[in-house]
């Protein structure tokens, strides 16, 4: 396969040499192309990138060589990036603030809001009466309000 990282590279698809695949469309290339074949028992797929679909034979040399796998290590050791270059380490901001406390005003319900002011409201999911009586009481409390 192509090293570029472009989405919009061409590259070749691992099971058929003939296949070149833009590769943003590379993945699902490679399900419909493995499955069309019939070869899924002769090959594995990376547990670090699913575009790579490897042979069983060469998985272990390529577990030693994937670019995406060298960087998960080297970020699980605590080493760096798995590029040579240290990673920042997280810094710790004192805060007096706690954001589990309830706040000191009331929580607010849109249901008496409405009630209060003259919003049309409707009633959904009643019966054909109760949505009618509905309608008639919401036309009492809107002509009060006015």
């Amino acid at each position: 396969m192509s090293e570029s990282n472009s989405f919009n590279d061409f590259v070749t698809c691992p099971y058929d040499k003939a296949h070149r695949v833009l590769r943003g469309r590379l993945a699902k290339h490679l399900i419909k192309c493995s499955r069309n074949l019939g070869i899924s028992e002769e090959w594995t797929i990376c547990p670090c990138n699913t575009t790579h679909h490897i042979k069983l034979k060469d998985f272990a040399e390529h577990q030693k060589e994937c670019a995406e796998a060298n960087w998960l290590r080297g970020s699980r050791s605590g080493s760096g990036n798995g590029n040579g270059q240290q990673s920042a380490k997280p810094v710790l901001v004192e805060c007096d603030e706690n954001w589990d406390d309830e706040p000191p005003v009331e929580a607010y319900d849109p249901s008496v809001y409405c009630e209060e002011n003259a919003i049309v409201r409707t009633l959904q999911g009643h019966s054909k009466a109760a949505r009618k009586e509905f309608r008639e009481s919401e036309r009492r409390r809107l002509a009060n309000k006015k």
